[in-house]
């Protein structure tokens, strides 16, 4: 598969055996499989894979899925595409101008992110079907707001994600300018979100209940804070995380401007993020534990760093994280067994982050690029979003390599500024992405690659 484009043009072919994910979009231009501006083909999947894309000037449509698992991202200047999954999954994406949407589905788990001026979306559909604030067992998902909000609340079988960002607020679960409102989730899943302008706040849990304020079982959770203030919890049995800041200050264990501190958790968790103003903060867990990532305006931060800077945090067990960058570009960390990650942006930047067993993801970039690895077997996310950036997500079976690929895997991501870059592979796939500013970047060597590619995807 190759995928080609001009300025500010993403795209993306990834697939793993029995999944397939596909992303494409920027103003006026789209490129999918083996084609060029102007032009797309169908495709044909392997093992219970069928995916379509097609499209023209400022349209974008794609529908990818395998037993099971479901994929749609749709934007473009006052375009919609609708796609209904196929075993017990139904998805919805809608938008306006310069927004992005994506919804993803797996049999009891799913996920959903939106964002964009004055844009927000609802999903609704699955096994039972997954109603407004509350959802069916293991499931709960509901996303709406107003003007530069970003809001998402999703969640499965032990199993909840949160992402947000905008200008300056993040809001999650339901609400409007300066609201935030409560979802109750489903079995062993309660998330509840408050706060203020400027503030963003997450309270996630596995096992047991939590609820802001105070914990469940064995956990205790406090997030306070001010104007301009990033918050998160998260939590596993026994593990506490806190984050506490207000305007330039972060607070974590011990910490003050300018610091960041790492916060080891319980077995197979330690992950703290920290920074100043319009830094993005992360807390990562382990085993049956939410992570959540939340934007400011142009920058988002994950891990340990400051303005402009990224650091490295290195998981626990099953978990590896590197996240590198300049302003405006987006982080990726990833998680351990049973755990997916989210991160959005704000303004001009999105991102993603998801993970599983055995699961490894890179990502860098350059000014105003976005993007995203994330994988999982039967879990998949995809965070989509800003005006004229579009982004992919894909993931292979335990496998994930940037630059070069695993087995059977070859990847390439090259680009500029205002070019989006995906690196996710499966055994058997290879994927290439390329771009820049009015450019299509595609050496002899690069053309010969794809070429092979495409036969072989073909014949498979």
């Amino acid at each position: 598969m190759l995928v080609t484009g001009a300025i500010g043009v993403n795209m993306q072919v990834t697939g793993a055996i029995g999944v397939y994910v596909l992303v494409t979009g920027a103003i006026g231009v789209y490129v999918l499989v083996t084609g060029a501006i102007g032009v797309y083909v169908l495709v044909t999947g392997a093992i219970g894979v069928n995916m379509l894309v097609t499209g023209a000037i400022g349209v974008y449509v794609l529908v990818t899925g395998a037993i099971g698992v479901y994929v749609l991202v749709t934007g473009a200047i006052g375009v919609y595409v609708l796609v209904t999954g196929a075993i017990g999954i139904n998805m919805l994406v809608t938008g306006a101008i310069g927004v992005n949407m994506l919804v993803t589905v797996a049999i009891g788990v799913y996920v959903l992110v939106t964002g964009a001026i004055g844009v927000y979306m609802l999903v609704t559909g699955a096994i039972e079907i997954n109603m407004l604030v509350t959802g069916p067992i293991g499931i709960n998902m509901l996303v709406t707001g107003a003007i530069g909000i970003n809001m998402l609340v999703t969640g499965a079988i032990e199993i909840n994600m949160l992402v947000t960002g905008a200008i300056g607020i993040n809001m999650l679960v339901t609400g409007a300018i300066w609201i935030n409102m409560l979802v109750t989730g489903a079995i062993w899943i309660n998330m509840l979100v408050t706060g203020a302008i400027g503030i963003n706040m997450l309270v996630t849990g596995a096992i047991g209940i939590n609820m802001l304020v105070t914990g469940a079982i064995g956990v205790n959770m406090l997030v306070t804070g001010a104007i301009g203030v990033n918050m998160l919890v998260t939590v596993a049995i026994g593990v506490y995380v806190l984050v506490t800041g207000a305007i330039g200050v972060y607070m974590l264990v011990t910490g003050a401007i300018e610091i960041n501190m790492l916060v080891t958790g319980a077995i197979e968790i330690n992950m703290l993020v920290t920074g100043a103003i319009g830094i993005n903060m992360l807390v990562t867990g382990a085993i049956e534990i939410n992570m959540l990532v939340t934007g400011a305006i142009g920058i988002n931060m994950l891990v340990t760093g400051a303005i402009w800077i990224n650091m490295l945090v290195t998981g626990a067990i099953w978990i590896n994280m590197l996240v590198t960058g300049a302003i405006g570009i987006n982080k990726l960390v990833t998680g351990a067994i049973g755990i997916n990650m989210l991160v959005t942006g704000a303004i001009g930047v999105n991102m993603l982050v998801t993970g599983a067993i055995g699961m490894y993801m890179l990502v860098t970039g350059a000014i105003g690029v976005n993007m995203l690895v994330t994988g999982a077997i039967g879990v998949y996310m995809l965070v989509t979003g800003a005006i004229g950036v579009y982004m992919l997500v894909t993931g292979a079976i335990g496998i994930y390599m940037l630059v070069t690929g695993a087995i059977g895997v070859n990847m390439l991501v090259t680009g500029a500024i205002g070019v989006n870059m995906l690196v996710t592979g499966a055994i058997g796939v290879n994927m290439l992405v390329t771009g820049a500013i009015g450019v299509n970047m595609l050496v002899t060597l690069i053309r010969k690659v794809i070429s092979s590619i495409a036969s072989d995807y073909i014949h498979n």
